[in-house]
């Protein structure tokens, strides 16, 4: 379902373009998921940007939902113990996008 990242052993940059899918794989924690997106316009229109993170069932934590030309900023995503360790990074976007994940 995309490209596959493990974010559990080192600080990962997920990068692309328009809309994607990306699957990583979270250990248990707490992580800090620094984000932006530059040139995000259709029809010189800004547009909507959109990014999620999923589990296999679909449960969903959104990580932003804006309609902005460019935007940066972080969230906190805690992973408890629990949890499934595949999620999927869900993004809708025109422009170019960036996240960067950290695990605390």
């Amino acid at each position: 379902m995309g490209d596959y990242l493990d974010v559990s052993l080192r600080d990962t940059v997920v990068e692309g373009h328009g809309t994607a899918v990306k699957t990583l794989e979270l250990s248990s924690g707490m992580y800090i998921v620094s984000y932006s997106v530059t040139g995000n316009r259709e029809d010189g229109i800004e547009d909507n940007f959109i990014a999620a993170i999923q589990d296999s069932s679909g449960a969903e934590v959104s990580l932003v939902n804006e309609i902005v030309d460019s935007l940066s900023g972080s969230v906190t995503l805690p992973i408890g113990e629990n949890d499934e360790q595949t999620f999927f990074l869900s993004v809708k976007a025109t422009g170019n996008w960036r996240f960067e994940f950290s695990r605390q």
